[in-house]
């Protein structure tokens, strides 16, 4: 695989890390120089593990009735910003950004450790990954596109929002997803 193909798959076993698992998070992190290397132990590892994580989500919620949710972190801005570069960025690249910004968001709220928006940045960017919109991103557009997407119930957008590494933090009231005001979503992606 080209390193552009390898890192866009590299995101989700970032994520799987991310929402799960802290010590598989840092594994990544410091095995990168060896993933790249495409070191068949350090990928055998990472496959394995991840495909562990995941299993074990679906196995939870095989009807998708919420837990599944925790899957998704990344992915509700991920999905804005793959359909607004006319799917010119591999998911994964989009799901890195969303990551990045979907942390952000959670310290920006009270519900993610402050600190973990950036250590999530400067692992992503160490993996090759893109970790910032691009800079013509229209916010009107953005929401008109948010406002389509699936994770949006009721008018209102909703985030996998993560605790701290290794954890997704569950909302008191509805499951594992966070509901966030638009205004909150324009001032920590925008100003």
């Amino acid at each position: 695989l080209p390193d552009s193909q390898m890192a866009a798959g590299l995101a989700e076993t970032l994520k799987h890390g991310l929402i799960l698992d802290a010590e598989y998070f840092e594994r990544i992190a410091d095995g990168l120089d060896r993933i790249f290397a495409r070191d068949p132990e350090m990928l055998d590892d990472l496959i394995s593990r991840s495909v562990t994580i995941k299993a074990g989500v679906v196995s939870q919620d095989t009807y998708e009735s919420d837990y599944r949710r925790v899957l998704n972190f990344g992915h509700s801005v991920g999905h804005v910003l793959e359909t607004l570069s006319g799917y010119g960025w591999l998911h994964g690249e989009a799901v890195a950004v969303g990551m990045v910004l979907e942390a952000a968001l959670g310290e920006a709220v009270g519900v993610t450790k402050a600190g973990v928006a950036e250590r999530v940045r400067e692992v992503l960017e160490a993996a090759r990954l893109p970790v910032e919109m691009d800079s013509d991103v229209e916010p009107t557009r953005f929401f008109e596109i948010m406002e389509a997407d699936k994770k949006r119930e009721g008018g209102r957008g909703r985030y996998t929002l993560l605790a701290g590494i290794g954890r997704v933090a569950p909302c008191s009231d509805e499951g594992w997803t966070h509901e966030i005001e638009e205004e909150v979503v324009r001032s920590v992606l925008f100003d």
